[in-house]
């Protein structure tokens, strides 16, 4: 009896009590899908953070590397070059540059023990360098020589001439048995009036002399002079030069021996 009195009590009582209120399951469905959008939001940001961590990481691995290289090269080098190994620590990083535009390094060379060496910057050939100018103190002296003035060319010493007075056999050695020594060139603008002449000397003295004033004009022929042993012996052991002048200006000086 009892039993079935606490059952009816308790079918009165729910049937007394208020329904219960739906505000809570509305809400929680409407905020359920803003909520999943934050949650997919929060893990596609983790995870684009920890993919940019993951290749910040890798990039500074490979510079490190890099850097570990050229490091190992330059103490290569130095130590090829016989200079004492340096201490790594005390070598000062280069600073990269600042600019958006990209830096243009100096190429490199590898040497053949290893080591790298830096070339030397190419020159543009098409560049025309600036001359640097002298102290006027020091200028070089201002050829003044005029093209049409008086000038030998091919002077020699010779045994004999052609029938065109040009030299035979040049040769700067003669034997004492030589019977005559030429010398012979080719004239250039002798005027009338100019004087061309052949100084002789034998151990720095003057032994003979012989002169030669055309009363023509010379261009481009050839003229001598020569010596014989009646003008001096041909002696060995002997130092023998021989002064060319025009109108008393020396314009060749040659040497000859004699065995």
């Amino acid at each position: 009896m009892r039993i079935f009195l606490s059952a009816l009590l308790a079918v009165l009582l729910s049937a007394c009590a208020p329904p219960p209120d739906p505000a809570p399951g509305l809400t929680a469905a409407a905020l359920n899908p803003t909520l999943a959008t934050a949650a997919a939001f929060a893990r596609a940001t983790a995870t684009y953070e920890a993919d940019r961590r993951e290749v910040t990481r890798i990039a500074a691995f490979e510079a490190l590397g890099r850097a570990s290289n050229r490091q190992s090269r330059l103490v290569n080098t130095l130590e090829a070059l016989d200079l004492p190994r340096p201490d790594v620590r005390l070598i000062t990083p280069e600073m990269l540059p600042t600019s958006a535009l990209r830096a243009t390094s100096t190429p490199e060379v590898v040497s053949g023990v290893g080591g790298v060496t830096i070339a030397a910057p190419t020159l543009d050939p098409n560049l025309t360098p600036t001359p640097t100018p002298l102290p006027t103190d020091v200028l070089p002296p201002t050829n003044t020589l005029s093209p049409d003035a008086p000038r030998l060319a091919g002077v020699v010493t010779t045994t004999g001439v052609d029938s065109n007075d040009c030299p035979l056999s040049p040769t700067s050695t003669f034997s004492t048995a030589t019977p005559e020594i030429y010398v012979a060139a080719t004239a250039f603008n002798i005027s009338p009036g100019d004087i061309i002449a052949s100084r002789w000397l034998k151990d720095g003295a003057e032994v003979a002399l012989f002169d030669f004033a055309p009363d023509f004009n010379i261009n481009g022929a050839c003229i001598w002079f020569f010596a014989n042993q009646t003008d001096f012996p041909f002696t060995a052991a002997s130092a023998y030069q021989i002064d060319i002048t025009i109108n008393n200006n020396i314009v060749q000086t040659l040497t000859f021996t004699v065995e």
